[in-house]
């Protein structure tokens, strides 16, 4: 009887250890995983899953020739202490508006702005969710594009909240109609562009991640469809470096190989001064992007 009781003691153990163990494990590779994600420095709006890249290549080699305009109201507000008027927001917008002119997607500024100072910058709003709550306060609009100007921190310039995949599902998360730009980096010519292009789906030209020479697209392009952006007008992108006229160097080792990267596209991630344009098959990316994951926040008059 005695040695029954040890043996079912025993199995009794055994099964809670194991699923402890497997409890832990999930844990672990949950973890494992999150840590293996790429920091982006200037950027924090994240590379699509495996499902989700698969998903952007669908759209592109499947999407029609560019439709009609399409038109989204921006929600913005301001939670620097600058005032309103210091940030020219209606210039920004207009220009806005001529950056994108070719993708046939437009903005229009909602006619009240708001102003609501918060002592939280664009680092610790990226961070933690608590203090991204305590900064848009029931602010944001369900039906428009909330853009929020931000206090700067040491890092980031801005992030746009993305899903990795299963893009229709935005439509049910208001946190995804939302993005964030430092009160710095508002007055940089690239900063905007580049988080409303991953907002209509861009990927940056690198690709994953963005340490040198990291790239899975090749310098000639014959895998341009499934690796970096997936879009083939955008050369491949190792993230070298560049010299003071915004020209290609190199990589860390001095070799150029054979890559032309594209210095001045606005989902690079060279010096703002250098950036000041999309391709036309990014144009036509965020246009079919617009028209079927993004149709929910637009209009066409």
């Amino acid at each position: 009887m005695k040695d029954q009781f040890l043996i079912n003691l025993s199995k009794h153990f055994t099964v809670k250890i194991i699923g402890i163990l497997f409890f832990v494990g999930v844990i672990y590779s949950c973890k494992n995983k999150e840590s293996n994600l790429a920091i982006h420095p200037y950027c924090a709006s994240e590379y699509c899953s495996v499902e989700g890249k698969q998903e952007l290549i669908n759209l592109y080699q499947n999407s029609k020739a560019i439709e009609k305009t399409i038109y989204f109201d921006i929600n913005c507000i301001v939670t620097s202490e600058k005032s309103l008027h210091f940030f020219k927001i209606s210039e920004k917008i207009k220009k806005l508006n001529q950056t994108y002119a070719p993708s046939h997607i437009q903005f229009r500024l909602l006619p009240i702005i708001l102003h609501k100072p918060v002592a939280v910058n664009l680092d610790e709003i990226e961070r933690k969710k608590s203090f991204r709550r305590l900064v848009t306060q029931d602010l944001e609009k369900v039906d428009a594009l909330n853009i929020f100007i931000v206090p700067h921190g040491k890092y980031l310039n801005g992030f746009t909240y993305v899903i990795r995949d299963n893009f229709l599902n935005y439509f049910n998360l208001v946190e995804c109609n939302t993005t964030f730009i430092s009160e710095k980096a508002w007055f940089n010519e690239s900063t905007l562009a580049h988080e409303l292009g991953h907002f209509f789906g861009l990927q940056h030209t690198f690709g994953k991640s963005p340490y040198e020479n990291t790239t899975l697209e090749k310098p000639d392009g014959s895998n341009c469809i499934e690796e970096g952006d997936f879009i083939c007008d955008t050369p491949a992108d190792p993230n070298g470096k560049i010299n003071k006229k915004c020209e290609y160097i190199g990589l860390s080792d001095a070799k150029k190989y054979d890559f032309n990267p594209p210095i001045t596209n606005y989902m690079s991630y060279y010096r703002n001064d250098c950036k000041n344009e999309f391709t036309l098959g990014q144009y036509a990316s965020m246009n079919a992007f617009a028209n079927k994951y993004r149709k929910y926040l637009g209009t066409e008059n």
